[in-house]
């Protein structure tokens, strides 16, 4: 991929979001509820975002019709296009941002929506599922991240860590208080993508970008401030096709989560952290996966803060789980995928819920110790020694 055909467009788009206020209207459209929660909540099931993009702002709505192509993913009459949207629209199109079919300006490929303040191209297909599968993710649970960082200690010259970085909205996110920020991946789809997104804010002197695998990363010597990931832990029957940003090892799915756990400790300077994602399967009680950071915490001698802040119900997730294998192993019927992860999660996993959970860790001089902070348990629970 030629990043350098994107360049011009992308900095033209930059400097044009930027006088037409992009992130205030994005926020005020998608709410002030869904945007703290998911700000990639703008998507095809919500007709009631869709509807009156243009409409809903008022006074100088110039831009408004090529925000709707970009964002809601509306075919956009090139007619309706102001003088400056339709020099910018042309840009996109000469370097495959957007398309021409006749005298429309159609979206086929990335969806730009705002984080943080950042701007932020994703996969056209993660909310608009009728144009097929996704190759790279985004989801509430990098938001939850996000919060759960410690934004206030970052200093410029910290050195920060995003593996897995996926559309790197993480590391896009970190460079506002960091120049140094290393974002690492191995698929192509996601180094793909994540490179316009550090163009589209202007953060090329900021962020690197490295095709390599957080085995790698963390076995190396190299000390950050702050290590963030939000790794592959999805766990699915292994006869099946899953993606790589999805799938898991283990039988469980965190041995990536494992492995970043027990070789954190090292990899931070003094009064440094991690932060990393994941779901985690457990009983009503809380995630089995805790008994194991208690002995992660003894042995690392950290303190490990668990934040749970949303709970599935196993049947809940037998379907989606089974649609979008089926949309990947399309010769295998419908009705045994669904037995098989019927199964799956009943008597290989043992799920009675799927908890996700943002794991936070700090390495400590004296004494260690897991809080787990359940918000479906009326007590929080803790393990201080």
């Amino acid at each position: 991929m030629d990043i350098k055909g994107f360049e011009p467009a992308l900095r033209e788009l930059r400097n044009w979001l930027d006088i037409t206020g992009f992130h205030d209207a994005y926020k005020y459209i998608v709410g002030a509820n869904g945007y703290a929660v998911s700000p990639s909540h703008f998507q095809d099931r919500y007709y009631y975002f869709l509807d009156g993009f243009s409409m809903q702002v008022r006074g100088d709505t110039d831009g408004m019709n090529l925000l709707s192509c970009l964002t809601a993913c509306q075919e956009v009459e090139l007619a309706s296009l102001s003088a400056t949207e339709r020099r910018l629209a042309d840009m996109l199109v000469e370097c495959g941002l957007l398309a021409q079919r006749g005298n429309l300006l159609v979206n086929e490929r990335y969806q730009l929506i705002s984080i943080c303040n950042m701007y932020l191209l994703v996969d056209i297909r993660i909310h608009f599922h009728q144009l097929g599968v996704h190759e790279v993710y985004i989801g509430p649970d990098s938001t939850f991240l996000l919060y759960y960082i410690p934004m206030e200690k970052i200093r410029p010259g910290h050195r920060i860590l995003d593996m897995c970085t996926g559309t790197g909205v993480i590391g896009v996110c970190l460079s506002r208080f960091s120049d140094h920020v290393l974002s690492t991946d191995i698929g192509d789809a996601p180094l793909r993508l994540a490179p316009l997104n550090r163009i589209l804010n202007g953060k090329e002197n900021s962020i690197e970008i490295r095709r390599e695998d957080l085995r790698e990363t963390m076995t190396r010597d190299d000390k950050f401030d702050l290590i963030t990931c939000n790794p592959p832990f999805v766990a699915t029957p292994p006869e099946f096709v899953s993606p790589l940003y999805a799938l898991g090892t283990g039988s469980d799915g965190l041995d990536y989560l494992r492995l970043l756990v027990e070789r954190s400790v090292p990899k931070l300077n003094p009064g440094g952290e991690a932060c990393y994602v994941a779901d985690l399967v457990g009983d009503g009680d809380q995630p089995y996966f805790v008994h194991e950071l208690e002995h992660y915490a003894q042995k690392l001698g950290a303190a490990i803060d668990v934040f749970i802040d949303h709970r599935i119900n196993r049947q809940d997730q037998i379907q989606p789980i089974s649609s979008f294998l089926h949309c990947l192993n399309p010769d295998v019927p419908r009705e045994k995928i669904v037995m098989r992860v019927t199964d799956y999660l009943e008597k290989d996993l043992k799920a009675d819920f799927y908890y996700l959970s943002t794991l936070r860790i700090r390495p400590m001089l004296v004494g260690y110790g897991v809080r787990v902070f359940n918000r479906y348990r009326k007590h929080e629970l803790a393990w201080i020694h």
